[in-house]
């Protein structure tokens, strides 16, 4: 893959994460993950100015995976990025997928610091929404940059492993 700036979007639980720390050490790239740098402890957010600047620091270097949605910044990260991989898979296999990392109690490499892993209502209702008012953003955004961005849309695990296989 000659790709040397990516980014990984999809809904939580599809496996943005753990997509972006196997294909970092395959393909040797640094990895930023958003939640890390969105997210202060305590769950508190940095402003939206400080987010777009810390993004832009990173497009300063020439390769990278960035892994995350946040959708108000989405676009400019397309825009940087020569290949996007977006993760659209079902509700079911993203809910398995939280729920798994949650009963794990692993600690996430791709949190920040003093943001512990929580299953609230309101991350739930995200994901069991996702297909009808954040997916269509991103359909909206990949579709204006479907000429000049490669873009890798992979639906289950299985096109996960091949994809990442080949």
């Amino acid at each position: 893959m000659p790709y040397n700036r990516i980014i990984i979007i999809g809904s939580g639980g599809a496996g943005k994460s753990t997509l972006a720390r196997k294909l970092a050490g395959k393909l040797n790239l640094p990895l930023y993950h958003l939640d890390k740098i969105h997210w202060l402890p305590g769950w508190k957010a940095i402003s939206r100015d400080e987010f777009v600047r810390k993004q832009h620091e990173i497009f300063k270097e020439e390769r990278w995976i960035i892994d995350g949605n946040y959708i108000s910044t989405m676009a400019m990260r397309a825009e940087e990025a020569d290949a996007i991989i977006f993760l659209d898979f079902s509700v079911i296999a993203c809910l398995r997928g939280v729920l798994k990392r949650y009963f794990s109690k692993e600690k996430r490499p791709d949190m920040a610091e003093g943001c512990e892993e929580n299953l609230d209502l309101q991350f739930l209702y995200w994901i069991v929404t996702f297909r009808f008012h954040t997916k269509p953003k991103i359909k909206s955004i990949l579709e204006q940059y479907k000429d000049r961005k490669k873009i890798f849309v992979l639906r289950n695990r299985k096109e996960i492993n091949i994809f990442f296989n080949n």
